[in-house]
């Protein structure tokens, strides 16, 4: 009997193909995974920066970013810059509100719908938001 099974224990054609068909799936998940937590923190990162950005566009620099619309329109101009396309529908803007104990600030709310074709495997969230708040310059 061990005689007729040798021939089949010493035969490794193959060996690597099965191997690879059983490691791939799990690489190739943990390769995009990986890819896809990246582009939700570079889009979280991107739209901070615009909040920011707006914020203080609206305090230091009034001609820029006098109105409303101004500081929408250069919000939505911020976030393409750093290759986030955004609708001025999901910028909030709020004048003289209280924010971190300091009165008379402006606050930034950036919203950019998220999806992923991992969000199956993955609980990824359904939008990113970025909030940014700067008080107003004394004087």
């Amino acid at each position: 009997m061990t005689r007729w099974l040798n021939p089949i224990r010493s035969n490794q054609t193959g060996a690597v193909a099965i191997e690879f068909a059983l490691l791939a799936p799990v690489f190739f998940a943990c390769l995009f995974g990986v890819i896809e937590l990246g582009r939700l923190a570079w889009t979280k990162q991107a739209l901070r920066e615009a909040a920011y950005s707006t914020a203080r566009c609206h305090m230091v620099n009034d001609s820029a970013c006098g109105t409303t619309q101004q500081q929408i329109s250069y919000a939505v101009a911020r976030a393409k810059a750093n290759g986030i396309v955004i609708a001025a529908a999901n910028v909030s803007i709020q004048d003289n509100v209280a924010c971190r104990g300091a009165g008379q600030a402006s606050m930034v709310e950036i919203n950019k719908p998220f999806s992923s074709p991992i969000s199956q495997l993955v609980p990824l969230p359904t939008t990113v938001s970025a909030k940014s708040c700067l008080p107003g310059l004394a004087g």
